[in-house]
């Protein structure tokens, strides 16, 4: 068990990573804009995108090392998975592409740091509830 929580703390933010990219791989969401005819949406849409909106979220919970570094690759996963949906590269790289950087990194960032906000929370109401001082049951990054 040791060894497993060893693990997940090292490799936890590139599993995150990893299986983001299979789920969008499998079931790719395209963002096109002047796309004609528009691509078809996937069976598993909303799975997919509850995975892209939990995982940073859930990186700024974790300890796991490179945990700063999830939302900026699962934006990045999400652009690259746009020509497997039928975008079109010149249509990625004009229309799609920055808007899927820009908008991505402001969500996924926020995200990051909303989880990030209630793990320091979390620990600062345990500290209240145990009458211990913050810095005994503040996590160790």
């Amino acid at each position: 068990m040791r060894k497993l929580q060893e693990n997940l703390a090292k490799y936890g933010s590139l599993f995150l990573v990893l299986f983001n990219g299979a789920l969008l791989i499998c079931n790719p969401l395209p963002f096109c804009i002047a796309c004609e005819p528009q691509p078809e949406p996937g069976r598993f849409d909303y799975l997919v995108w509850a995975s892209l909106l939990f995982s940073p979220f859930l990186a700024g919970c974790s300890k796991f090392s490179g945990r700063s570094a999830v939302p900026i690759a699962v934006v990045f996963v999400l652009a690259m998975s746009q020509p497997i949906g039928g975008v079109t590269l010149t249509d990625l790289v004009h229309n799609e592409g920055p808007f899927i950087l820009f908008a991505g990194s402001i969500v996924s960032g926020s995200l990051y740091w909303l989880g990030k906000l209630s793990r320091y929370s979390y620990s600062a109401s345990l500290a209240l509830l145990l009458d211990r001082p913050l810095n005994q049951t503040m996590p160790k990054s």
